[in-house]
C-alpha cells in the first residue's frame, strides 16, 4: 500500500550522545540508501558470473531547514557532529511516522558531510550525509 511521506520522522543524537533529537519538524526530505557488498565467486568453466553478498553498507541524507535553537535544533544537533574523531551517534528513522505498529529503523552514524544554502530570496536550508556505521535493526514503534 502507498504512503504518503508527510508522517516521517527522523531523530538523531548530537554529540553528547545520549538523547535523540527530534528533527522531523524541520526536515523536507529523508533520503535512505542501504547495500549489499558483492563479491565475484566465478570459477573457471563457468559461462556466467556466481555472486555472493558480504557486508552492508549505507548512507542517510537528510534536507530541511536551518534551526539553531539550543540543543534540538536541527543546525544545533548537526554541527555538534562535525570533527568528532572516530564517535558514532545513534539514529532512528520511522518512513511512515512513529504510530503504533510502523516500521522503525535504528542505528548508529557519522556525520559525512553538511552543506547549508542560503538564497536570497529562499529559506536558508541545509543538506547532511550520514554514513552509517554497523548494523541497522528493523523494528516497531
Amino acid at each position: 500500500m502507498a504512503t504518503h511521506g508527510k508522517d516521517a520522522s527522523f531523530k538523531l543524537e548530537d554529540s553528547a550522545g545520549t538523547t535523540l533529537r527530534d528533527l522531523s519538524s524541520n526536515l523536507t526530505n529523508i533520503a535512505w540508501g542501504r547495500q549489499n557488498d558483492t563479491h565475484d565467486t566465478t570459477a573457471f568453466g563457468a559461462e556466467g558470473h556466481t555472486f555472493i553478498t558480504g557486508l552492508t553498507n549505507g548512507k542517510i541524507t537528510i534536507t530541511g531547514w536551518t534551526d539553531y535553537s539550543a540543543t534540538t535544533g536541527t543546525m544545533t544537533v548537526v554541527d555538534s557532529l562535525v570533527g568528532l574523531d572516530a564517535i558514532t551517534v545513534g539514529f532512528e528513522f520511522g518512513p511512515h511516522g512513529t504510530t503504533t505498529g510502523n516500521a522503525k529503523y535504528t542505528g548508529e552514524c557519522i556525520l559525512e558531510s553538511v552543506d547549508v544554502s542560503d538564497p536570497v530570496a529562499d529559506l536558508v536550508s541545509f543538506v547532511a550525509v550520514l554514513q552509517i556505521s554497523g548494523d541497522v535493526t528493523k523494528g516497531v514503534f
